[in-house]
């Protein structure tokens, strides 16, 4: 029976029932729209637009509007002869309101068409409704674009600045092996022995370009400390700004969130919610930030004065230690044996000091 009755139904019966139903109200352009769909499909390619302009004396582009109502609020329960709006929400709304929600994704509409009220305002409010969330969602979007902007930026300096001290730290590694190298370095042996005088030369010399190479480390370390300490007060006052953004941007959805509450609007609560759960993310990030840079900071007092000059006479005491240690091998019994209680009454000393 049903396959009977779905034969008889032709373009032309279609188009009285379109001429028919005259309202405006979406149960109706539903009606409309669904009976536009189903003539497409049975009107051979091209035939459409004629038929529409001969039999039902709607245009193109008002059919095309009813059948994309017809596809977006059309309850795909619906009967053949009975197609309903797939929500209560909507039943009432006028054609043009109707579409001026369908800039609405279809799984927001419902909620947002009863928070604003849909059927009560006017057009021009609803869609200045829609405008106004459209750009609340812009603006919330390029901020959080801004706050990942600029962590990414502080991060790129961070790891710029880390290099730089590695390169500082390898440059000084690299004047104390030449520091060493000197001091292994074998002298000119004469057919004579050396005398004192000549001695105490050669070991003044050997000091002399040991200080110099200091000195010049020294003052690498100290220009590379004064770029690294004003870097980090750059970062300082970067992470500062990302903050007192965050903290801006976490007030002003606290005020969305509660006006969102008091408007009953769940689905602009969650998403609001969302967005705050970003800024935490946001929030990690600073968090983050600040701990790489607490690290620089670690980074940078090992290139300060006093641990250079630390590390440089520490490493020529190990030399030494090693070269006086030789040299007793080499020495008769004797005096070997005074120089090594000299050597332990000075070792006994240090460690008291230390």
């Amino acid at each position: 029976m049903t396959t009977d009755l779905t034969n008889t139904r032709t373009p032309e019966v279609i188009a009285a029932e379109i001429r028919a139903l005259t309202s405006t109200m979406l149960t109706s352009v539903i009606e409309i729209g669904r009976r536009f769909v189903e003539a497409k499909a049975m009107l051979p390619h091209g035939q459409f637009g004629p038929w529409l302009e001969s039999s039902t004396g709607y245009s193109q582009r008002t059919a095309n509007n009813y059948m994309r109502l017809f596809e977006e609020y059309g309850d795909s329960q619906g009967s053949l002869f009975g197609a309903t709006v797939n929500s209560q929400a909507f039943a009432n709304l006028p054609y043009s309101k109707a579409l001026a929600l369908l800039a609405v994704p279809a799984e927001e509409r419902e909620e947002f068409a009863e928070v604003v009220d849909a059927e009560g305002i006017s057009l021009r409010e609803l869609q200045e409704k829609i405008r106004e969330r459209d750009q609340q969602l812009a603006d919330s979007e390029t901020a959080l674009a801004e706050v990942k902007d600029n962590y990414e930026d502080a991060v790129d300096r961070n790891k710029r600045l880390a290099r730089r001290v590695a390169e500082l730290e390898e440059q000084s590694d690299q004047q104390l092996r030449k520091i060493a190298e000197m001091a292994a370095r074998p002298t000119d042996v004469a057919v004579r022995e050396p005398t004192a005088e000549e001695l105490d030369a050669i070991v003044a010399d050997r000091l002399r370009e040991s200080d110099e190479a200091h000195a010049r480390n020294l003052a690498n370390a100290d220009e590379a400390r004064r770029k690294v300490e004003t870097a980090l007060g750059d970062e300082r006052l970067k992470v500062k700004r990302l903050s007192d953004k965050i903290k801006s941007l976490e007030a002003e959805q606290e005020k969305a969130v509660e006006a969102a509450k008091a408007e009953g609007a769940k689905d602009s609560v969650e998403k609001l919610l969302k967005l705050k759960q970003e800024l935490a993310v946001a929030q990690s990030d600073v968090r983050t930030l600040t701990d790489q840079k607490e690290s620089l900071e670690k980074s940078a007092t090992m290139a300060q004065e006093p641990v250079i000059t630390f590390r440089a006479y520490f490493g020529q005491w190990q030399k030494a230690r090693s070269a006086m240690l030789e040299a007793l091998e080499r020495a008769a019994p004797e005096p070997a044996a005074k120089l090594k209680a000299a050597m332990k009454v000075q070792l006994e000393a240090w460690l008291k000091e230390v």
